[in-house]
């Protein structure tokens, strides 16, 4: 990823932001909050991957974030099922400190498509 942010942006002073899509599609028990999605309910070290490229990015000068997409209309918050991958949610609390932007989006789903509906606050797991 980043050997092709580096043929695309030849210019060092030119400021970008990169976004990378996730999705939230894994309900996870919260003794809190019974309406947490997690980002997966797998382990994903392709994502660990994705995050160590955004923070390069972010140690370049430039803006990076991880944008979860939440196909469903009943949740109040997104967060990551550090149990199931703890190199993940270790992966998620290095980026955060580099200053990778985390962000949930909710999806409206109809009969006539998916349409983009409300921003959902992103909890980063505890360590």
């Amino acid at each position: 990823m980043i050997r092709a942010y580096k043929r695309r942006c030849p210019r060092r002073d030119q400021l970008l932001c990169i976004i990378i899509l996730g999705f939230a599609t894994f309900r996870w028990p919260n003794a809190q909050d019974d309406d947490v999605w997690c980002q997966v309910g797998v382990k994903s070290a392709r994502g660990a991957k994705h995050l160590r490229a955004l923070s390069r990015v972010v140690g370049l000068g430039h803006r990076a974030g991880l944008l979860y997409l939440v196909q469903r209309t009943d949740c109040d918050a997104v967060t990551i099922a550090a149990d199931i991958d703890p190199a993940y949610a270790a992966s998620v609390h290095a980026a955060q400190n580099a200053g990778v932007r985390f962000m949930a989006i909710e999806c409206e789903i109809s009969p006539s498509g998916v349409s983009l509906r409300n921003l959902l606050p992103f909890m980063v797991p505890p360590k």
